[in-house]
């Protein structure tokens, strides 16, 4: 975003389209539907969009915020710069996504290739498949988060069930219990009654 303009957005998801909303941000494009069944196809649409508003200028910075799947019990929040392309965020995407490539020795990081095309028409059709890799990517990972977050919901129920279930047995329990004294003490009394 240029710094006298406001932020603007692409969202994916119902949820992510109703909070931007909330928020009165301005949406550019919505797809609602990308979160429920994450496609390499729907990515495209996504990528096009991105690539659009980025190479006509209207932003200057493009900055993907997901959900990042840590465990079943933890998931972060993630903003991560996808446009414009650093070499440092690139070494911190090889290192987070492919730890044992990273560490390459320095001998091949500093040979020089030769590129057919051109570096440039190299870069114009890799760089939407990297976009679109990014995207999918945080979409599986929020799928998971979202996955993981509804199992530990439904164990946390089924686990607040059966305690209930549990108290309300040692109550039916007792109060049976206490019935068949509270009558056999009314049987003896009656009985001690008869025979007196």
């Amino acid at each position: 975003m240029l710094q006298d303009q406001e932020a603007l957005f692409i969202t994916l998801g119902r949820k992510g389209e109703n909070g931007i909303r909330r928020l009165q941000g301005n949406i550019v494009a919505s797809f609602p539907d990308a979160v429920a069944d994450p496609d390499p196809e729907k990515m495209r649409a996504i990528t096009r969009v991105i690539l659009e508003e980025f190479t006509s200028g209207r932003v200057d910075r493009v900055v993907l915020v997901s959900t990042d799947f840590v465990s079943i019990m933890a998931q972060n929040a993630k903003a991560r710069a996808i446009l414009p392309v650093t070499l440092a965020e690139a070494e911190q995407a090889l290192e987070e996504y492919a730890p044992e490539v990273s560490g390459e020795d320095e001998v091949s990081q500093t040979a020089e290739y030769l590129f057919e095309p051109s570096p440039r028409a190299v870069l114009e059709s890799m760089l939407p498949r990297l976009i679109e890799i990014e995207l999918l990517h945080a979409l599986l990972e929020s799928k998971a988060s979202e996955e993981s977050a509804r199992m530990l919901a439904m164990r946390n129920a089924t686990d607040a069930a059966n305690d209930m279930v549990s108290a309300y047995t040692l109550t039916y329990n007792q109060l049976r219990q206490q019935k068949i004294t509270q009558e056999i003490a009314e049987l003896s009394a009656g009985m001690a009654a008869v025979g007196s």
